[in-house]
């Protein structure tokens, strides 16, 4: 199997071929990237705000209804009273029907 002789550099090494050389970009270029990174830089930052903003009311809600929960749940008595027969011979009636 031969190679072909344009992927042979001239130290007979196989060239990859991501390594054809680049041009470096002009300053307006560069200028222009780096405006646009720092836009989405801040527009990150933001979101980042925004979000952590959110979390901390959405806390604050979570914490205040499972308050309500605790007092809801301290204020319910549960009766220990036994059911009458009369009850009994009625869910029974209820259960055939």
């Amino acid at each position: 199997m031969a190679l072909e002789d344009s992927n042979i550099s001239g130290d007979g090494k196989p060239q990859d071929e991501d390594s054809t050389p680049e041009v470096p970009p002009t300053i307006e270029s560069l200028s222009s990237e780096l405006d646009s990174m720092n836009e989405a830089l801040l527009s990150q930052n933001k979101l980042l705000k925004r979000a952590c903003r959110d979390r901390k009311e959405f806390r604050e809600k979570w914490e205040s209804a499972l308050r309500e929960l605790e007092l809801a749940r301290s204020s319910v008595h549960i009766s220990e009273e036994t059911e009458c027969d009369e009850c009994a011979v009625h869910m029974s009636n209820f259960a055939t029907l």
